[in-house]
Order: C-alpha cells, then structure tokens, then sequence
C-alpha cells in the first residue's frame, strides 16, 4: 500500500475580507473531496512564526531536529554535507523607517553575477570561520558550525518589514558585523554598478535561512514529486526517489513507502498577493491531477489519500476516502471546508 499526500502550500486562505479568493466549483481537487473528511483546521500561533506552516507540516513528517530549517535543506540537493548556513542573495527596499524584503525570487540573478559577488564576500565569511560556496545564484551556502542564531525563511519574510525576521541570539550581533562588511564590498560592486544601469534591483543583502545540522535520520522512504529545491534537498537528505513534475514516474509501485506529491503553484501568488496567480494555479493543479502522473499513482494506490492546505497561518488537513463517493448522504462539502475560517 502507497499512502499519497497531496501538499498544497498556499491554497489555503486565511482570511478574505474583500472576497478576492474566489475558490473554483468543479475542480480536479474538489471531485477528488467529495468523499471526504476534515482531519485538522489548524492556526498555527507565533508572533512571528518560526516557519510557514507548510515547513512546520514537513518538519513533522520527515523528523526534521529543532535546529534545522526546512528552507536551508536546499543544499541536499547540491550534494553538500552537512553543517551548513543556508543563504540567498536578496534585495532590500530601504524606506525612512523600515526594510522590506524583495521577493528573492525576482531578484533574476544570473551565473556570472552571483560568481563575482561571491567573490567579493567570501573573504568575510573566512575571517568568520566559514566557507562561502555559491553553487547556483539562488542558493548560497556557509559551510561551518554552527553559530548560536535563530534565522527566518526567506519564504516567510518575503514582502515584510524585515525587523521582525532578524537572526536572533548570542551570535546575531557577529552575523550583523558579517553581513555589514559584505554589504559595504557590495555597494559599489561593478555587477551591482551595471544592475542598476540597466534597471535592475542591485543585491544588497544576504538572507540567513537557517542552519542544517547533521543528516536525517533514517525513516520510512517514499516517493517525492516536487520541483521545489528546499523541498528536492529535504527529500533526498531522507533517502527518498525524488522525481520532478514533468519527468517520467520512475519503477516505485513494489515498495511500500508514502508518495508525497507537492502542487506548489500557489506558494509565488501567496508570497505575492498575487489573487489572479492564485486562482489560475488552481488550474495548473487540475491539470496535475488530470494528467498521466496522477493516473499511474492512483492505480497503484486507490485508497485514501491525504490533501494538506496551508495558508499564512492556516494549516488545514483533509482526507478523500474515495469509498465514501457513492454515500450521498455523507456527500462533503469541500468548497465551505476551505473557505476562509469566520474573522
């Protein structure tokens, strides 16, 4: 038996007090619920959260340690061994009174770039003790012990005042010295220098994710299907077949581990407000879930099938008993169970 989870980070809506999240009738997701459950509708609390309820799920269910952030697992995926920093080049809009960060993702920060300014900022993070590697412009790593620091995503700070999302503890004020001399060699950076002459944003940050560890121990092994690289590294720092959306399933139906499919187009539009993104990547999960892909795992597993939802704060799970179907009388509503909880 292949239990499947479908992770659907960011379709959860947490509020909608202008009634922009319109939630779409006769989706691939909604036939999929109608014979189905609520498991948990869950707020998670912190002010700030340590991590995206998305992350909070996974650290649960691959047996992430306290200690290791979800987001910084992006180097698994690079072949790194662990201890390492998590890092990603960034812009940081400066007004008179507050920092807000600029989606990373947006940033569009090419090889030879990301090269050069590695370069330039390696020589500090030596002198502290670590090695800069920055095997891909994204995706930036310090490789060394551990500081004594709590760090938050990127993923959870994108769009905000970053006052809030500042590493904390013993060591935030030698990370704060680091980061200062890196932004002064970034300043006046001939790549930065030529950004800005051609309308770009200039990087002139680095984010702190979080710290990996140790590897993870060894548990279950599964089925991944994601393209997500925080989510690739996590699944093959567990030992798990990880494969992309749009490559070919590989040979997994004699084995018995979980399959975890992440349908991951709402996570941009909910970083970004984006409601038009949202609603159209509605579309592109039923087209997931119409496709080859989801045909081939349900024949090989057609019972019950878990779908996680997760929103700002919200983390809502469902279960799709699709026995239940034919219970008219038990029909769920699935379109009321995620609309937004009362304000």
């Amino acid at each position: 038996m292949n239990p499947i989870t479908l992770l659907c980070a960011g379709a959860a809506p947490d509020a909608d007090p202008a009634g922009a999240l319109r939630l779409p009738a006769g989706s691939a997701l909604q036939r999929l619920l109608a014979g189905g459950r609520i498991v948990q509708d869950r707020q998670l609390p912190g002010d700030p959260l340590p991590e995206l309820p998305e992350d909070d799920w996974l650290r649960a269910e691959f047996g992430v340690p306290a200690g290791s952030a979800i987001q910084a697992f992006t180097g698994a995926g690079l072949g790194l061994t662990p201890p390492w920093w998590g890092l990603r080049p960034c812009h940081l809009h400066l007004g008179i009174d507050h920092a807000l960060l600029t989606d990373p993702a947006q940033l569009a920060l090419d090889p030879a770039e990301s090269a050069e300014l590695a370069q330039s900022a390696a020589p500090a993070f030596e002198a502290a003790g670590l090695a800069l590697q920055a095997p891909r412009p994204e995706a930036w790593f310090a490789l060394g012990a551990p500081w004594a620091l709590q760090a938050w995503p990127w993923t959870l700070a994108s769009g905000r005042h970053v006052i809030a999302y500042q590493p904390a503890g013993p060591a935030a004020r030698a990370w704060r010295r680091l980061l200062t001399e890196v932004q002064m060699g970034w300043h006046e950076h001939p790549v930065n220098q030529a950004r800005e002459q051609a309308g770009k944003r200039p990087v002139n940050a680095l984010w702190l994710d979080g710290f990996v560890a140790a590897p993870l121990a060894a548990r279950s092994r599964g089925l991944l299907i994601t393209r997500c690289p925080a989510l690739t590294g996590l699944g093959v720092a567990a030992g798990w077949q990880v494969c992309p959306h749009d490559q070919p399933l590989p040979d997994w139906g004699s084995h018995a581990g979980p399959v975890l499919v992440d349908l991951d187009a709402w996570r941009a539009p909910r970083r970004l407000g984006d409601t038009q993104a949202w609603a159209q990547a509605w579309m592109q999960a039923d087209a997931w879930l119409e496709g080859p892909h989801w045909r081939k795992l349900r024949a090989a597993a057609p019972g019950t099938v878990r779908v996680v939802l997760t929103g700002e704060r919200r983390r809502l799970t469902l279960a799709a008993d699709p026995g239940w179907r034919w219970r008219w009388w038990r029909r769920f509503d699935a379109l009321a169970a995620l609309a937004p909880p009362p304000a």
